[in-house]
């Protein structure tokens, strides 16, 4: 009896155990699924596993992803895990055009559980360039979904104006092949565009024998709903990675209107903004730039290229007819900080390889809205009123207007009856005494009006103010006297009448103004000078200033070889900023890195009107600036530098014929030389 009693209870402990193993296990554990990525003959699938604890989590080596066809098992892997930390497998040796099962698996509390189960179906067409995907039509172009494939334009496709889809957003990986066919006549989205063709950073994408027409980007409207948009921005891809290639690309009829300065574009090239890969054979016909530019942000603008980085190469570029316009604004923006730009008409700036580049396209650099058909009216100072006819209202109280050259112009000096002017300069010429009831009325015969104003008061309690920073405060008659360093105002014991000296202390930047009564003062080794009046108030500014390079092909280069600039350069910009510019300006390039040779100039015009104290231009046929160790050799024809209608002489000498084949060692560069020239 007591042998049976010990026979049921193990019986019942052996049921009661077996039942429990059999029990599923509860576990929060789960897949999520990135990126199933299907060619041809591979499938790659990435994913996370989530829900992981401390006593509840997948045993080592445990997970698996399996393949099946019809049922049966074609392989197994175990998952790595790559740079974002989502596991990772790959399949390959598949079928084309076959469907497959593909099962993860994984030991849990040491029971084998099923994560996920999914039906995946390998690629039929566009597995290689002899057997690519036609696009025909719109609807076909939408219709792209695999950006591993090999794709081919059957026909040009006209988008009749609507704006082209992104099927390429994250980059195209495989090809497409225009085979001398259009995309044409579209518009493009403004927030975020990653470019026709996409995100091309990573894989051997290329885009090859395709023309690109009758096409207008203008990103104003992310300026006026104060949208940012993409630093960088391209017409082909947004950026272009070390293996990835861009090949016989014509962009024909295009017009683009750029703003660089707040929720702006700071990197843009038609066809990359940013590039460390190869391009080659593009050719741009009627391309027409407008940038407007106000130095809020460093910018790199070309017409093909915005950053080319030491990895990138470009060759072989005709940038046959077009004009690069660059606007001018003055921004107001504290502390005024000028920004380093590059801006031309290849490439806007970069260390890597440019070669066999031709650009005919002529460089404006000009004050936006202005128009050479006006007269100037620029005034300096404060509280004043500009009458003239053509000014909407007839009146205006900006500093810097335009009018009509026939228009009689008057300005209005509005200050209390507690002050009296105490000085009106007309093209520096002192102009108080004809001062009449507040008013001086300007001779009409004058083609441009720079008028310089200041006040003093009446009250004789008035001491000097300052505003600013890092200065000190002298007297120029007392030797050795130094009673000031700082703000506020001025011992009471000096008279009006004292000649002061300031001199500026830079610890950061550049000493860039020093206004008295909103007038600037002429410097010198950063120091100004001037008689003590009564309300007198003098404002320091400081700022990062940092050099703007413009160039006939490039802003800034690392090497360039067989290159030839044949358009023409106009520089423009009649107007006093609050602040100081450094302009290198040069045929070919603004500076160049390492070296630059077989480089030639011949345009018809190169012209510089400036009459800024405050901005500075250099101007060279060839290379605005040389930076270190950089050398330059080259040939310059025909042509002249004029500031400010005067001859310039920039140290080359001149031929008169027209740029000899033998400058260059590249067919392709002497095939492109203007004859007619």
């Amino acid at each position: 009896m007591k042998q049976r009693i010990i026979l049921i209870a193990f019986t019942l402990l052996l049921v009661f155990g077996l039942a429990s193993c059999k029990k599923d296990v509860e576990h929060n554990v789960t897949l999520e699924e990135v990126e199933t990525r299907v060619k041809w003959e591979q499938i790659e699938f990435e994913f996370k596993i989530n829900g992981e604890t401390d006593e509840i989590k997948i045993a080592d080596n445990s997970l698996e992803v399996s393949i099946f066809k019809n049922g049966n098992r074609v392989a197994t892997r175990q998952p790595s895990k790559n740079a974002s930390s989502n596991y990772w497998v790959q399949f390959t040796s598949l079928q084309v055009n076959t469907n497959y099962e593909l099962v993860v698996t994984a030991s849990i509390s040491q029971k084998k559980v099923e994560l996920i189960k999914k039906d995946v179906k390998t690629l039929l067409e566009g597995g290689s360039e002899s057997d690519p995907i036609l696009i025909s039509s719109v609807q076909d172009f939408k219709n792209i979904s695999n950006v591993d494939a090999y794709y081919k334009l059957a026909t040009s496709i006209d988008f009749n104006g609507e704006q082209i889809p992104e099927p390429f957003k994250n980059g195209l990986r495989g090809q497409f092949d225009g085979d001398g066919h259009a995309l044409m006549n579209f518009t493009l989205p403004y927030e975020n565009y990653n470019g026709i063709f996409g995100y091309m950073s990573q894989g051997t994408g290329v885009v090859k024998n395709l023309t690109i027409k009758d096409v207008t980007y203008d990103n104003y409207v992310n300026i006026e709903n104060r949208k940012s948009v993409s630093l960088y921005v391209g017409l082909i891809a947004k950026e272009l990675g070390a293996n990835t290639k861009v090949q016989n690309v014509t962009f024909s009829n295009i017009n683009v209107r750029l703003y660089t300065e707040t929720y702006g574009i700071r990197y843009f090239g038609l066809v990359t903004g940013s590039n460390k890969g190869t391009i080659e054979d593009i050719t741009l016909d009627n391309v027409n730039f407008n940038v407007d530019f106000n130095n809020v942000y460093e910018s790199q603008i070309g017409g093909v290229v915005g950053k080319n980085y030491s990895t990138g190469k470009i060759q072989r570029v005709n940038y046959a007819s077009g004009n690069f316009n660059v606007l001018v604004t003055e921004h107001v923006s504290n502390p005024q900080n000028i920004y380093q730009t590059y801006i031309g008409t290849i490439v806007g700036e970069g260390s890597g390889k440019v070669s066999e580049v031709v650009s005919s396209a002529n460089v404006i650099i000009k004050l936006k809205d202005y128009d050479s058909t006006k007269k100037v009216v620029q005034v300096e100072g404060e509280r004043f009123v500009i009458n003239a006819q053509s000014i909407p209202g007839g009146v205006s109280s900006s500093k810097f207007v335009l009018v009509d050259k026939t228009d009689e112009v008057s300005i209005n000096f509005n200050y209390s009856s507690s002050e009296a002017i105490d000085k009106v300069l007309l093209n520096g010429i002192d102009k108080t005494a004809d001062v009449v009831d507040k008013t001086l009325v300007i001779d009409p015969t004058l083609e441009k009006i720079y008028v310089q104003v200041s006040y003093k008061t009446l009250n004789i309690e008035q001491q000097l103010t300052l505003s600013g920073s890092y200065f000190k405060v002298l007297s120029a008659t007392l030797e050795g006297v130094e009673v000031y360093n700082g703000e506020g105002e001025l011992p009471e014991n000096w008279a009006y009448g004292t000649v002061l000296r300031v001199k500026g202390l830079p610890t950061f930047g550049k000493l860039v103004s020093m206004k008295l009564n909103g007038v600037n003062l002429p410097i010198t080794d950063d120091v100004v000078e001037f008689p003590l009046l009564r309300n007198s108030h003098l404002s320091v500014k400081y700022a990062q200033v940092k050099p703007i390079y413009i160039g006939g092909i490039g802003g800034a280069v690392g090497t360039i070889e067989n290159a030839l600039y044949q358009g023409s350069i106009n520089f423009e910009i009649p107007s006093e900023f609050n602040y100081f510019e450094e302009y290198f300006v040069g045929g070919i390039a603004g500076t160049v890195y390492g070296s630059a040779s077989n480089i030639a100039a011949m345009t018809p015009e190169f012209n510089i009107t400036n009459d800024s104290q405050f901005r500075k231009v250099t101007p060279n046929r060839l290379i605005g600036i040389l930076r270190g160790a950089a050398k330059a050799e080259g040939v310059v024809a025909k042509y002249t530098i004029k500031i400010n209608g005067v001859l310039f002489d920039d140290g080359h000498e001149t031929l008169t014929t027209r740029v000899p084949d033998y400058a260059f060692t590249s067919l392709f560069v002497r095939g492109l030389i203007d004859t007619s020239l």
